[in-house]
């Protein structure tokens, strides 16, 4: 299926990396409304159609994963009419077997303690997109980072 995206200047050295899926680590900066949620969320959307992956869009609380990312993917996915997407409450699901589904790197219930359980759960996840990454600490990135080690796996 071809599917028609432009992508913003500012965005094609990432977007071409996430669509190669070859780099480890990649970081993208913008100010509020500067277009990279939706952006990446493209990007992301067109990479789980080419290839079967579990794909984790993240951030510190699972709610406002929910409400922001997934609102982002779901509109994508509305707007440019993607056969093939099933949405469901917390995952999304495309006819090649990829799937997005939504984390929260910390418990809402234990007064925002990191539950290294909970990451170490994503050990079997292509890519990690951290939304908002400005408020991960140091200390959720030394539990994150060697959890994912999939090949070509990637943290974005």
């Amino acid at each position: 299926m071809e599917v028609e995206v432009n992508f913003p200047e500012a965005y094609e050295e990432a977007v071409k990396h996430i669509i190669a899926r070859d780099r480890r680590y990649i970081v993208e900066e913008s100010g509020r409304a500067g277009g990279k949620t939706k952006n990446i969320a493209q990007a992301l959307i067109l990479v789980a159609m080419q290839d079967r992956l579990r794909i984790c869009p993240a951030r510190e609380y699972e709610n406002t994963t929910t409400e922001s990312v997934k609102q982002a993917l779901v509109s994508i996915i509305n707007e440019k009419e993607l056969p093939g997407w099933t949405i469901q409450d917390k995952k999304l699901r495309f006819a090649n077997g990829s799937e997005i589904f939504f984390k929260g790197l910390r418990t809402s219930e234990n007064k925002g303690a990191i539950d290294a359980q909970r990451i170490k759960g994503l050990e079997d996840v292509d890519i990690v997109w951290i939304e908002e990454a400005q408020t991960v600490s140091a200390e959720m990135l030394d539990v994150l980072i060697p959890t994912i080690r999939k090949e070509k796996s990637m943290i974005i």
